[in-house]
């Protein structure tokens, strides 16, 4: 973790997933990058970890998210993607305004030894898996460097209340 610069008044806490106990009212700005999509199949999970950031932040703080998404680009869809849903039914009702909501990309590193390793890690994920690795091996010898767009949600939103 990149730590900021003595004058820089900036503050990194790094905490495992929805417990940010003792953060309470601490943060005026949260970024979420592609964390709060592994929840997509534990609904309450969502909802805890979206208390939870309302929480550890100020109230008027910012949250800014940036997630796996539907749809898909040339072939390419991402696994455990959220639908709008995931969004508008989960943080209203955990203290969030969401400001903005709509549909993006995301430039990922990737290759065919990384989703053989995520399928091998995650066995009850192979079905939705497979699929992608099969067109992520047809499209590999195109990218530079495993770069490859893949289609993301943006979110931001205040913190009421």
């Amino acid at each position: 973790m990149n730590q900021p610069a003595p004058t820089d008044p900036s503050r990194f806490e790094e905490m495992y997933r929805d417990e940010l106990e003792g953060l309470e009212n601490r943060f005026d700005t949260v970024v979420d990058c592609a964390f709060y999509h592994t929840f997509s199949t534990e609904p309450e999970l969502q909802r805890s970890y979206a208390r939870a950031l309302h929480r550890a932040t100020k109230p008027g703080a910012r949250l800014y998210m940036f997630e796996f998404g539907v749809g898909n680009i040339n072939g390419f869809q991402m696994p455990r993607s959220l639908s709008e849903d995931d969004f508008r039914l989960v943080f209203p009702d955990a203290g969030w305004e969401i400001t903005y909501l709509g549909p993006t990309t995301y430039l990922i590193n990737m290759s065919t030894e990384t989703l053989e390793m995520m399928i091998a890690r995650n066995p009850d994920m192979a079905d939705q898996m497979q699929p992608l690795l099969e067109r992520f091996r047809i499209i590999e010898p195109w990218l530079n460097n495993g770069r490859a767009y893949a289609p993301f949600w943006a979110m931001h939103a205040t913190r009421v209340g």
